[in-house]
């Protein structure tokens, strides 16, 4: 402990891009990146809730950056297939890495949704937005199954009511499906309302809890309408396991066997994969780590 109150000061004594460096470094795969890529990018450009495009190493792709989710769909199109996102205490750093690891495997640009600003996220997002997005995680998916089981007693109700001056109704319960109005949620949903050609989505620790959240409030915004991404889109969480809606049917969640924090803020009791002798970080110069390589190897796409 004394030692860690030694090094802290210090580590906060660096500049902040120099901060958020050697954050990410613990996490994720920075030497994936080259140095002129990482020139490229900052967290005070690069901000939470932007987007970021990064193609595959020793590509002639170039890098893209966008602000919003508007944008990137007028200028991506559906060209895009696999969104990243990083999470506790990662800058765009860190998702420029993920990106790139995933980018690295199918060999086509991904884009990347930041989730922080880095070092500044670790104490307030690593305590206060695990806990809370962990939270509110439970309480939705509780939620839904009380919903579940009530379906049929709800509509006996709305059938002895419908004479009535009562104005309840199952739509006025997915309005009240408040989810946490934060930017990278927000960019998230957009991307996957306004992309048609999505077939992947990779998140690491919080970006899973995130991706929870957007995905519901996608699911909710339909209704009972059909959409190509129930079924097709493959969503893969890595360091966290979560509640993800049921309407969506190809879930593949990750967890290292000595990764602690995930584990304190995961829903153990959900289906995912104990990777023995696996901790948090992917960052594969660290011993213990979680590959991404290796996880994406035993998950197939659906077809294009």
């Amino acid at each position: 402990m004394e030692r860690i109150d030694a090094e802290l000061p210090a580590l906060f004594s660096y500049p902040v891009k120099q901060r958020n460096q050697i954050i990410d470094a613990l996490f994720y795969d920075v030497n994936a990146l080259t140095d002129e890529e990482q020139e490229k990018i900052s967290p005070f450009s690069d901000r939470e809730g932007m987007i970021i495009v990064v193609p595959p190493r020793n590509s002639d792709g170039e890098w893209r950056h966008y602000e919003n989710a508007n944008r990137f769909a007028i200028e991506e199109g559906d060209s895009i297939q696999a969104l990243a996102l990083a999470g506790v205490g990662s800058s765009v750093l860190g998702t420029a890495a993920l990106a790139r690891n995933i980018a690295d495997h199918y060999g086509f640009d991904v884009a990347g949704i930041v989730s922080g600003y880095g070092v500044a996220d670790v104490m307030s997002e690593a305590l206060g937005g695990w806990f809370f997005y962990g939270t509110t995680d439970q309480f939705w998916r509780e939620a839904e199954s009380l919903a579940r089981n009530l379906t049929s007693a709800w509509e006996q109700t709305l059938a002895y009511l419908s004479g009535s001056e009562s104005k309840i109704s199952e739509k006025s319960f997915e309005k009240d499906q408040r989810e946490p109005r934060t930017s990278d949620i927000h960019t998230l949903y957009e991307v996957l309302a306004s992309c048609k050609n999505l077939r992947l989505i990779v998140g690491h620790s919080k970006g899973n809890l995130l991706t929870s959240h957007a995905l519901r409030q996608f699911a909710y915004q339909r209704g009972n309408a059909d959409h190509r991404y129930f079924e097709d889109l493959t969503i893969i969480t890595l360091g966290a396991v979560v509640g993800l809606h049921d309407r969506f049917q190809r879930k593949y969640q990750f967890l290292g066997g000595l990764d602690l924090l995930g584990k304190l803020n995961s829903q153990l009791e959900l289906p995912h994969q104990s990777i023995i002798g696996a901790g948090h970080h992917l960052n594969p110069s660290i011993p213990m780590h979680l590959s991404v390589q290796e996880v994406l190897a035993t998950v197939q796409l659906a077809d294009a």
